[in-house]
């Protein structure tokens, strides 16, 4: 294995010809006839062949470059006696910095020993610590995208109305539970200024949300859009959270972020807006922002009908000598038209039906029937 970290450190050099000091010295020679010989090894302790050795005077800055062979050798020209830096370069990069003195002595035998200082031990160590870490949040986060999926799934068919609703709220339950506390576990491994942080902080909020605490989805929510203030669905499962606790201005704020930040792709977000209201009993006020979701996403049967009904619920009346007639809403008819064209014979096209058929049994002289309509128009 190649040591490929920069090292700035003292090398251990093991000289076998003359005294060592704070630099490798040798004995009087001719002021050019020095050499050294000897091997590289890597901090494994295994010859290092391949590598350069780039020497530079001190005295002067001259620079020579030596090649170290297969076997780890290396040997270099004749050198005058003075301080040299030495790189040890690999592929280009250095990986190693030292020196040595030469105060003269001819033939010298030196091998050069890379070796990793206490401050490189602890960096690499820490670097082993945070790669398990790294492991272990991975598998806390798949285990909680596992968990969180089932009980999605158990919740679409809670949904659906079948099977047994009480047995499956408490599955629900579990399963959201379950997701919760990988996700914190995963979280618990991160660093505060993860960029990815505030994934994992959306998916506790959602885990919370389907257990029925949308008290903790609201305050992780808010934490993932604190690191995240632009993301326009984090604002929209907010808003739906602040609904659930009824706090519906606040909820209808949320929405309105939501669709602020990504307009092209705002009709879940006036569509649960409208949706938050109409459940709330503010029928009239509703009916704007189904009517913007509609603008955006016109072939959603289910804003569609909901639209319908708020119509349907906010009917006026006259008086006709000693009748009250109801009046119903310019637009009423036509969205539970849409609905059933949209969705016919399904929930939302049925419903609709159902209505229509109940607005001519009122006796108001409307044509209710559904027509079709150019194909490509809706």
């Amino acid at each position: 294995m190649r040591f490929k970290k920069i090292l700035w450190m003292a090398v251990v050099l093991v000289l076998l010809v003359g005294p060592v000091s704070a630099w490798l010295g040798a004995g009087a020679a001719a002021q050019g006839d020095n050499t050294m010989s000897g091997t590289v090894y890597d901090v494994n302790g295994k010859a290092y062949p391949g590598v350069s050795l780039v020497f530079t005077s001190e005295d002067n800055g001259h620079t020579f470059t030596v090649i170290v062979d297969e076997k780890g050798h290396y040997h270099t020209p004749s050198m005058n006696a003075g301080n040299y830096d030495i790189d040890v370069k690999d592929k280009g990069q250095i990986v190693f910095k030292t020196g040595v003195k030469i105060s003269g002595g001819g033939e010298q035998s030196l091998d050069i020993k890379i070796t990793i200082s206490d401050a490189q031990k602890k960096a690499e160590e820490e670097q082993a610590a945070q790669a398990k870490a790294f492991q272990n949040l991975k598998v806390n986060f798949d285990a909680g995208v596992v968990a969180a999926t089932q009980a999605e799934t158990l919740h679409a068919q809670m949904a659906k109305g079948t099977g047994d609703q009480s047995a499956l709220q408490t599955q629900i339950a579990q399963a959201a539970e379950t997701a919760i506390q990988d996700f914190q576990m995963a979280l618990q491994g991160m660093k505060d200024n993860d960029s990815n942080r505030h994934i994992v902080l959306s998916r506790i909020a959602a885990a919370y949300d389907l257990e029925g605490k949308p008290d903790q989805a609201v305050t992780y929510y808010q934490q993932a859009i604190a690191l995240e203030p632009t993301n326009a669905g984090y604002y929209n499962n907010l808003g739906n959270a602040l609904a659930a606790e009824g706090k519906i201005d606040d909820a209808m704020a949320a929405y309105a972020k939501s669709a602020d930040l990504d307009p092209t792709n705002a009709a879940a977000a006036w569509r649960n807006a409208g949706a938050t209201l109409y459940n709330a009993g503010k029928m009239k006020e509703a009916a704007e922002p189904f009517q913007k979701s509609l603008a955006i996403d016109p072939k959603n049967a289910q804003t569609w009908f909901l639209l319908g009904q708020c119509f349907m619920n906010t009917m006026g009346s006259k008086q006709e000598g000693d009748k009250i007639i109801p009046v119903i809403q310019p637009g009423t008819v036509e969205a539970f038209q849409k609905a059933v064209a949209l969705d016919p014979g399904g929930t939302w096209g049925t419903q609709a039906q159902q209505d229509l058929d109940a607005l001519q049994a009122m006796g108001l002289g409307i044509d209710t029937k559904v027509r079709n309509t150019t194909k490509g128009k809706s």
